[in-house]
């Protein structure tokens, strides 16, 4: 019965019959999408800027994009150096916008003066390394190889940057105000993933290439890494958000749920997602204690709600968003943003509970595929 209302509830939306959807009284969804600009391609993380502008980074045409909600204009910047495959974003107190170029050799962390559209970059080299043993394992790579894959990347509170280096199996530090960048390697190089910071100050991150640890903590001084490991031999966490207790939440990608992790207990909690096993949850956000993801084998995507406290689990179809959101943030009136790569789209879910719609600025006609 849940399958075939899911089913009614996307073909409306796909047809504008309707725009308001919710599985409760208390809680409906608006959803619009935007096709970015052409030049554009793979649009990854998306992110709110503190003018009210939202930015992408659009990997495969090496843009940084932004979008101008109001109205609804694109401006794109495109890096100095060819193919860097912008993928992480966030923006500092200054308002400039800091990004990873994944796909660049040797990989860098980058800087956008919006204002000036000057690009500044810091790149990443092995001897940068802090002294291993004992805080990591000798890497083994060959003589003149470059570190690869800066993925993902957050500021803590002292301005600092915490990325993960996915193809690298490391997790590195950027301190702006001198350039330098220390890189650590936890004791078993699996995938460092998504990066968040805690109210201490303190980079967790997830680990995705085996289940002897999936996720990790990162000490800011001595950038000495501490693992923990799931009780499920199959856990593959991707995305994590943290919340105002310093509870860790995840997205596991291979198990088909949303997970918990208690810092303070060590326990780890799974609930299974609405769609079912297959629908590989990744993109994830936290508005409160409520935790907002996307289940991204769906067709169309599903937007998931979770509420923390009474673990009630409610979705609603994603138009014109096929492979999901990999990365989702929330603005100051706490709507939902993100991207769909898949078919270059950014997209908004404007949230209405308890009868309050927080804004009125989406529109009440959802995007379709093209």
């Amino acid at each position: 019965m849940a399958n075939i209302r899911r089913s009614l509830l996307s073909a409306l939306l796909v047809l504008g019959v309707t725009a308001t959807v919710g599985f409760a009284a208390d809680v409906s969804v608006i959803i619009k999408t935007w096709k970015i600009p052409q030049a554009s391609q793979y649009p990854h993380d998306p992110m709110v800027h503190s003018d009210g502008s939202i930015w992408y980074a659009a990997r495969y045409s090496s843009t940084l994009g932004r979008f101008d909600p109001k109205t609804e204009q694109w401006k794109e910047f495109v890096t100095d150096i060819p193919n860097s495959g912008p993928h992480g974003l966030k923006e500092d107190k200054d308002g400039n916008i800091w990004f990873t170029a994944v796909n660049a050799n040797p990989t860098y962390i980058g800087k956008l003066n919006p204002k000036t559209g000057e690009f500044t970059e810091y790149p990443v080299r092995f001897e940068d390394r802090v002294p291993c043993p004992p805080l990591c394992l000798p890497t083994g790579e060959p003589q003149g190889s470059s570190p690869k894959g800066a993925h993902s990347l957050s500021l803590d509170q002292k301005g600092n940057i915490w990325f993960s280096m996915f193809g690298g199996g490391m997790i590195g530090r950027l301190v702006p105000s001198t350039g330098k960048i220390t890189i650590s390697r936890p004791t078993v190089p699996v995938g460092p993933y998504d990066v968040q910071i805690d109210s201490k100050g303190i980079p967790w991150f997830t680990l995705v290439r085996t289940n002897k640890a999936v996720i990790a903590r990162v000490n800011p001084e001595t950038m000495a890494v501490r693992t923990y490991s799931a009780p499920w031999p199959d856990a593959r966490p991707r995305r994590i958000q943290i919340t105002a207790d310093d509870v860790i939440w995840y997205t596991d990608h291979v198990r088909g749920s949303i997970g918990r992790f208690d810092p303070k207990t060590e326990k780890f909690d799974e609930w299974p997602s609405p769609g079912g096993e297959w629908t590989r949850p990744y993109g994830m956000v936290a508005v409160g204690d409520v935790i907002w993801y996307s289940e991204t084998w769906m067709d169309p995507s599903m937007l998931v709600r979770f509420d923390t406290k009474t673990k009630e689990l409610q979705s609603w179809p994603v138009p014109g968003c096929f492979d999901g959101a990999y990365y989702m943030v929330h603005d100051k009136d706490k709507n939902i943003w993100f991207t769909c790569h898949d078919t270059n789209r950014l997209g908004k879910a404007e949230i209405t509970e308890g009868g309050v719609t927080r804004t009125s600025t989406a529109s009440s006609a959802p995007g379709s595929r093209d």
